[in-house]
This record gives C-alpha cells, sequence and structure tokens, in this order.
C-alpha cells in the first residue's frame, strides 16, 4: 500500500471514529434531556451487591454497586438493575458499601421512567450529560487529528 493510501485509509478511520462519538454523545444528550419528562414511581429493592471488578487483569480492582429493583406504572409491574452507562465504581469496597447504604430501606425511593416505555428506567439522573460532554470531546479530538494530518499533509 503505497504512503497516499494509507494516509487516506488513517483520514477515514479518524473521521469515522469521530462520528461514531459525535452520534454516541447526540444520542445520550437527547437521553438526557428527555429525563425532564420522566415521571416517577416507588420502587422496590430486590437485590444488592457489590461486584468486584478486575478491568483486563490490571493490578489495580475496582467495586461496583449491582442493584436489581422493581416497579409498577398503572398496574403493570417492571424489574430492571443499574446495569448501563452511568453504573459507579469505587476504588474500595468501604466506599461502595456507603454508596449502597441508601437503598438498604425501602421506604421512599423512587424510580424514573420514560413515560412512553415505563420499561425504560434509571434511579439516578446522573451521568448522561458527563458521558455526552466525554463522547463530544473525544469526536473533537478524533477530527482535530484528521484535519492536523490534512494539515501537515499538504
Amino acid at each position: 500500500m503505497n504512503s497516499l493510501a494509507l494516509f487516506i485509509y488513517w483520514e477515514l478511520v479518524f473521521v469515522f471514529c469521530a462520528a461514531l462519538a459525535a452520534l454516541f454523545g447526540v444520542l445520550l444528550f437527547i437521553k438526557y434531556k428527555r429525563f425532564k419528562t420522566w415521571k416517577t414511581a416507588r420502587m422496590e429493592i430486590l437485590k444488592i451487591e457489590i461486584q468486584k471488578i478486575n478491568p483486563g487483569g490490571r493490578l489495580h480492582v475496582a467495586y461496583q454497586p449491582f442493584i436489581e429493583y422493581s416497579y409498577q406504572v398503572n398496574g403493570t409491574s417492571y424489574k430492571s438493575s443499574n446495569e448501563d452507562l452511568s453504573k459507579p465504581f469505587f476504588p474500595s469496597e468501604q466506599q461502595a458499601r456507603d454508596y449502597i447504604k441508601r437503598f438498604t430501606s425501602n421506604s421512599g425511593l423512587i424510580v424514573y421512567y420514560d413515560p412512553l416505555d415505563p420499561s425504560d428506567s434509571v434511579f439516578e439522573k446522573s451521568g448522561q450529560l458527563t458521558f455526552s460532554i466525554i463522547s463530544m470531546m473525544i469526536s473533537a479530538f478524533f477530527l482535530f487529528v484528521a484535519l492536523a494530518g490534512l494539515y501537515y499533509k499538504r
């Protein structure tokens, strides 16, 4: 493969990555904006556990709370968990335990659900905007690298 073809290939890879990150960021931002219209329901905790994770076999370990819950909307029961992008993780097991303390009592716990799709729910509205901004920053980085490559190639 000659150098021009290789250059074009990498330019397209960076533009594709920029577009993908931007799309992901926009979708998260749309979901974040839709949170304003989401309704609330009382939730019941079904299961709480702390999962020890060791990403990629690295030396440091993190701890993630897994919370399974149920809720009712218009007489229909739904079951969900905190398996999404905003699932927090902690460097120590004690910090994870401190986080889940507020879920040990079933009184007064609420879940936010999408009125258009009640099976779509979260018990915390945080994270979506943060991940949206991070995705946009990654997109800008890839686009910058692609444009810098074009500038230096001429």
